[in-house]
């Protein structure tokens, strides 16, 4: 296999186990080793495979260092992996981890103990947080996986965190919600669009993850900089986890809507439409008409519900709970010219002239030219699931 065969391969591959990583150091060193043009390596294959090693949260000894800030390799030989002992166990919300044998165990996060005990689960509030344990005087540490590991999530708007009743004071429970921040860019959606009698409510404790309450004609818009996130995407993504109080109420439940400039629509994703108490996603063709597609009957209970929209495959997909629900045909050859976004809401109702009450955790947009993996998906509907309860199993 040559360099290049081997760095996609390695790009494409998210296995955690051990083995397999060995397996691949030991295949780059080799190559490394009869390259007469090493500098090429540096930069490419072994930047490549030291990336993977750090967002896949396996030992630091894998790593062929020494290497900079994005992972090239810069030294001029190369030692065989040290330290290998390390965490065992994926570092993700709800899975365990195993610290290696010892007498003494100390878990902390930022500084904190939070177990002795040589196992220790991280929550939801955990992503993105470094894991240590000190074992006999020897420290381990990983890192929990968060959504901004994956280079296309563009947004991720948690109801934990930067919600504000005004200003910058923050929203406590049963506030009206004016600002709600994402935590990967800082982008903003607006409650109520300026209306104070289209405020939704802030809400802490109703689900296993604070949320977003909105009553009726609550709604949000985003602003600009958010809007632009998906422009000219070839593959738009959303994940919404979201409770529907009132699935058979009203009219249209839309969870999550991207607009075009003319008004049309890009696509809606949400719990009814037409009558029909029914999951559904409407996405634009490339000949400007829309193709709806439906899945199951709507509940009031939470689900994470996903768009899946590959304009340049000429595919869009519903998905609930993990699973593809249904999916329809966008027809025509590549383009990019639907996925250009004018404005985006949030539990908007179109037409918004129903009733619509439901709880919203998160919501979480990604888009690129390359569309997202299997295992990317099944992270991000993990998480979302985690919000409320909902165990989508990790592949």
């Amino acid at each position: 296999m040559g360099p290049r065969q081997l760095q996609s391969q390695i790009h494409a591959d998210y296995t955690t186990e051990l083995a397999s990583w060995e397996a691949y150091r030991t295949g780059v060193t080799g190559l490394y080793a009869q390259a007469v043009r090493k500098d090429d390596y540096n930069s490419h294959l072994i930047r490549e495979y030291n990336r993977k090693i750090h967002v896949l949260n396996q030992p630091t000894g894998l790593f062929i260092a020494p290497f900079d800030a994005g992972y090239s390799f810069i030294g001029s030989s190369m030692t065989a992996p040290v330290g290998i002992e390390s965490i065992e166990g994926y570092a993700f919300p709800q899975e365990t981890l195993s610290a290696p044998d010892g007498s003494s165990y100390a878990w902390s996060i930022d500084g904190s103990t939070v177990s002795t005990s040589q196992t220790f689960t991280p929550t939801i509030y955990h992503i993105g947080k470094t894991i240590s344990c000190l074992v006999d005087g020897t420290t381990y540490s990983t890192t929990v996986w968060h959504p901004n590991q994956i280079s296309a999530v563009k947004a991720f708007w948690w109801a934990n965190t930067g919600v504000f009743k005004s200003g910058n004071i923050v929203a406590q429970d049963g506030d009206p919600v004016y600002g709600w921040y994402d935590i990967i860019n800082n982008y903003y959606a607006i409650g109520g669009a300026n209306n104070v009698n289209n405020m939704p409510k802030y809400e802490a404790t109703d689900l296993a993850s604070p949320s977003i309450r909105n009553d009726f004609t609550d709604f949000y818009t985003m602003n600009s900089e958010a809007e632009d996130v998906l422009n000219s995407v070839k593959n738009a993504y959303c994940f919404i986890g979201a409770k529907d109080n009132f699935p058979s109420s009203g009219s249209n439940h839309t969870m999550f809507a991207v607009i075009g400039s003319g008004n049309e629509i890009i696509f809606n994703l949400g719990s009814k439409i037409s009558g029909s108490a029914a999951f559904y996603l409407q996405s634009k063709k490339t000949d400007g008409t829309a193709v709806l597609v439906t899945g199951s009957s709507a509940n009031s209970n939470y689900n994470v519900i996903g768009a899946e929209v590959l304009f340049n495959g000429s595919v869009s997909k519903l998905r609930v709970n993990g699973q593809v629900l249904n999916s329809g045909v966008l027809n025509g050859s590549a383009t990019t010219s639907n996925s250009n976004a004018y404005s985006m809401y949030i539990n908007y109702n179109l037409p918004n002239n129903s009733s619509f009450d439901s709880y919203v955790t998160a919501v979480i947009l990604a888009g690129g030219d390359t569309p997202l993996t299997s295992t990317e998906i099944n992270r991000l509907e993990r998480f979302v699931g985690l919000l409320g309860n909902i165990d989508v199993p990790l592949i």
